[in-house]
């Protein structure tokens, strides 16, 4: 009887644990909307209250249509306009979902990967940047008006590679495949003397597995490729470029270099009018390098934070990347975004809200990028990094034995894994004791603007991509303080 009673009771107190935990949610959710959406925020006690129930929220709440619909009962509050706490409060959650929707696109689950397309496009058309990437087909097209037929080409010598990798057994299948096919169509055919008829199907079949096969995003880099590059690196000046070569003694990337005291930067996001911005820097300054920055989507916008001169071009944080690139008075900063929990922007609505104000109030630029290196420690996982092939340009600060600060951008053209470029470099440096402030990887591709200059404003033709300043998207520039008091020898370039 005793034992039923206590069990009774037991059941009871948990029932009411429950009920009031989730009374507890609901408030929380309830408060969230119901405060913003009726009132602004009059005191420092409002924001704290207000602050904490948006971080239950965003924390607790995985379906992104409840996100979005919250977000945009915010939005049409008639104070939004001119309350910068209901703006910023829409926009965190809005960035919560965002995320959400994205990870459905990584989804082995179809119903998930329709979804994302689904709600992705929603959000598009509501004039939210959410993160569609080109199609294959655009990209090829992109570069064949660009005329960019290096790019193409080397994209084909890249999935070759992916065929002769000892980790990439995709390809193999295909080209086996092939193989057989082509035989059997000998032998069938043979009679027929139809030789070059098969000859052709095999080769569309084998170029259909090339265009659209790729290694898993999941698979491990492969070991072998791990055999570190070397640096023809002495600095006698401030500014300067060396070449990156591997084991064998092969151009595999090159290096810039400037001394950070000597050189000021510039980002721009206007897609197809940044030329001028070129022109109005070097009527000023000796432009140094313009490359491409920031990543974009489908239809030309920022992926991840964005903003230029302290306007927000887009308010959402990508959680996979952990950098975000801030341009305050022609000086160039990083900030972890996860480095600390009680102040993430991610997780904290309050974080979010103080970073914004700052970016606003400074007049910043701000690009967000993966992060690859933060105070000399790792933050790329070679065990689980993909194994993808890609060029990639790395942007890093170093400090020198001598305690001289650096600014270096590695453009590695060798089609190695995003790991194999990351630890090559790192290890170097470190060996030849600098420390390594950070290393942030800016956007190549279909987009890629790489403009390397000489001391007489010419661009020097071993260091540039194809892609001309009036079809570039955003901008990164580099530029030359004082040329008198940090240039000494003339900044020409060479192999």
């Amino acid at each position: 009887m005793m034992r039923r009673l206590i069990v009774q009771v037991g059941l009871i107190i948990l029932g009411i644990c429950i009920f009031l935990g989730l009374q507890s949610f609901a408030s929380g959710r309830n408060l969230a909307y119901n405060f913003i959406t009726n009132k602004s925020i009059d005191s420092a006690v409002d924001f704290k209250v207000i602050s904490d129930s948006l971080n239950k929220l965003a924390a607790s709440e995985n379906d992104p249509e409840t996100l979005i619909k919250t977000a945009f009962s915010i939005r049409d509050n008639p104070s939004f306009a001119v309350d910068s706490v209901s703006e910023e409060a829409s926009n965190f959650l809005l960035q919560k979902a965002s995320n959400l929707i994205e990870g459905f696109r990584y989804s082995s689950n179809p119903f998930k990967a329709i979804a994302y397309r689904q709600m992705a496009n929603d959000l598009q058309k509501k004039g939210i940047p959410i993160d569609i990437p080109l199609s294959n087909f655009r990209k090829v097209v992109i570069n064949l008006q660009q005329k960019n037929y290096q790019y193409l080409f080397s994209r084909i010598q890249l999935q070759v590679k992916y065929i002769i990798s000892d980790s990439i057994t995709n390809h193999k299948t295909i080209f086996a495949g092939s193989a057989f096919l082509l035989l059997a169509f000998i032998g069938v055919q043979a009679k027929k003397k139809r030789f070059l008829n098969s000859g052709l199907i095999v080769i569309v079949v084998f170029g259909i597995g090339l265009l659209y096969r790729r290694a898993p995003e999941n698979e491990s880099v492969p070991k072998y490729l791990f055999q570190g590059v070397t640096f023809d690196f002495r600095i006698k000046n401030d500014i300067g470029a060396c070449r990156i070569l591997n084991e064998r003694n092969i151009q595999v990337g090159k290096l810039i270099w400037a001394d950070e005291m000597a050189v000021g930067f510039s980002y721009n996001f206007s897609p197809f009018k940044i030329a001028p911005v070129f022109d109005s820097i070097a009527s000023h300054n000796q432009l140094l390098l313009n490359t491409t920055a920031s990543f974009v989507n489908n239809l030309d916008e920022p992926v991840g934070y964005t903003a230029i001169a302290g306007k927000i071009l887009n308010p959402m944080i990508r959680y996979q990347w952990d950098g975000l690139m801030l341009v305050t008075n022609n000086k160039l900063d990083i900030v972890y975004l996860k480095k600390a929990k009680n102040c993430n922007p991610i997780t904290s609505f309050e974080s979010y809200f103080k970073l914004t104000k700052h970016i606003k109030d400074s007049h910043s630029d701000a690009f967000q990028v993966p992060l690859l290196v933060y105070n000399d420690s790792l933050l790329l996982n070679p065990e689980n990094a993909s194994a993808k092939l890609r060029e990639s340009r790395i942007f890093l600060r170093v400090v020198s034995p001598e305690n001289k600060a650096f600014c270096m951008i590695a453009e590695m053209e060798n089609f190695y894994p995003l790991a194999y470029n990351t630890l090559a470099i790192f290890n170097e440096l470190k060996a030849k004791k600098y420390s390594v402030k950070f290393m942030a990887l800016l956007d190549v591709g279909a987009n890629n603007l790489f403009q390397v200059y000489n001391s007489d404003g010419i661009i020097n033709r071993h260091y540039f991509s194809s892609l001309s300043a009036e079809k570039a998207i955003n901008a990164l520039s580099v530029f030359l303080l004082e040329k008198s008091k940090y240039s000494t020898e003339p900044l020409n370039y060479t192999r």
